[in-house]
């Protein structure tokens, strides 16, 4: 039987190309006409190509369309990004992902980082997830952060952590992240994001940068603390000090810029402290939580203690969080309920004094993010 090739044939019509073929079935003999897929753009402009992309308006994309900011530095180049102080900035081919990172060296201060700015990017009240992977380039250890630092025309700048600073070493990547509300009241004139912790002198690597919105927090969980203290306006704000000790405020944080420093005390019960009586009903229960790192020990037992004043009566004490174990690597969250008891006296407390103090007489201490806020509610 006679068999045909296959055979390609074009047909000019109307100033059109139209490409077709017809093969032959060799059993049959049958000649099928089959009209071969064009890669052109159709009327509305979709394409054949079925690959991912950002495209933001299309089902399934809902991950992409809350990134408001990325990188990779697969390009080979730092990108936008930029040198805060003095530290040398370039693409190095060790990556947690793909090829390249950004390597941060030769940084003379602490403070010296790269960055990038986000003005652009960031908007007020809105909330951002920040995320970056990170890794050491010839130490051993090392804490790493990010930190946003905000210009408001008219107004001195501020620095606030967006995520809590996670141990990094030089063997293995880790992934830094933390979910940051942006505020800022006037004209934003610049929102500079930039990765810093470690000591002056040490390297580091930096990849896949990732800046997401979040959904708003529902109105429960933005409401205000009933008593809240971070120390980032760089004072001790109402907190006191109970004894011959120093408090001040120092840039070692927890999250954010600024902690409260406890040095110079010579027994347990000299501490820092907060005056309450304004603040909390006897009766009432509350949830009480700050973090807690020490100085110069390398472990003391800390806890939060209560002190009651009266009028006629004696001072009464209480606990109000029970000792915890502390050391001067890592900070430790100190967090429980307790309820305000006026200690078997028949008239009111004139003072309600709530202080962190230490078993170990010596032992100096930072504190950040004390918090009190009403006890939920027990359910059946």
């Amino acid at each position: 039987m006679f068999k045909l090739n296959h055979i390609l044939v074009l047909i000019l019509a109307t100033g059109s190309i139209t490409a077709c073929s017809w093969e032959t079935d060799e059993e049959s003999a049958w000649t099928v006409e089959v009209e071969q897929p064009q890669n052109s753009e159709d009327e509305g402009g979709d394409t054949n190509d079925d690959s991912d992309t950002n495209d933001d308006s299309g089902e399934g994309s809902d991950q992409n369309a809350a990134i408001v900011y990325q990188t990779s530095f697969e390009d080979g180049t730092v990108g936008d990004w930029i040198a805060q102080g003095s530290v040398g900035m370039a693409t190095v081919q060790d990556a947690q992902d793909g090829v390249y990172a950004l390597e941060a060296s030769g940084r003379a201060e602490n403070w010296n980082a790269p960055g990038v700015v986000l003005t652009e990017q960031l908007e007020v009240g809105k909330t951002y997830q920040f995320s970056a992977w990170v890794k050491l380039s010839g130490s051993d250890a090392a804490n790493i952060k990010m930190t946003l630092k905000t210009s408001v025309e008219g107004q001195e700048t501020t620095y606030n952590g967006v995520t809590e600073a996670v141990a990094a070493s030089d063997s293995d990547w880790v992934e830094v992240k933390g979910t940051y509300t942006f505020t800022a009241e006037g004209t934003v004139t610049e929102a500079f994001l930039y990765v810093e912790g470690p000591e002056a002198g040490v390297d580091y690597l930096i990849d896949n940068f990732v800046v997401e919105q979040v959904q708003a927090a529902s109105e429960e969980e933005t409401q205000s603390d009933l008593y809240s203290a971070n120390f980032d306006d760089g004072t001790v704000g109402d907190w006191s000090q109970q004894g011959g000790i120093t408090i001040e405020a120092v840039e070692n944080a927890k999250v954010g810029s600024h902690a409260l420093s406890a040095t110079g005390r010579t027994a347990g019960w000299n501490a820092p402290g907060v005056e309450l009586v304004e603040t909390l009903v006897v009766g009432n229960t509350y949830e009480f939580s700050f973090w807690l790192k020490l100085l110069d020990k390398e472990a003391a037992q800390v806890k939060a203690s209560i002190k009651y004043s009266f009028g006629t009566a004696n001072d009464q004490y209480g606990e109000v969080l029970p000792l915890t174990d502390a050391s001067n690597a890592d900070w430790v969250q100190l967090t429980g309920q307790y309820t305000v008891d006026a200690m078997g006296e028949s008239e009111a407390p004139t003072g309600i004094f709530v202080y962190i103090e230490s078993s170990d007489a010596e032992a100096s201490y930072l504190i950040d993010n004390f918090t009190i806020n009403p006890a939920s509610p027990e359910t059946d």
